[in-house]
């Protein structure tokens, strides 16, 4: 959502950080053109 209104409002989403990433909802796969760094990764929910 918040890549959303960056785009929306003419800025390029270069990177994002999140503090914990649950692999299976495949949100990384959602922002293929973002450079994506996490804290934590959880492959199993």
């Amino acid at each position: 959502a918040a890549t959303d209104l960056v785009v929306k409002a003419g800025g390029v989403v270069a990177e994002a950080f999140v503090l914990i990433e649950l692999a299976p909802l495949n949100g990384r796969g959602k922002l293929p053109d973002v450079n994506l760094t996490t804290l934590i990764s959880y492959d199993s929910a």
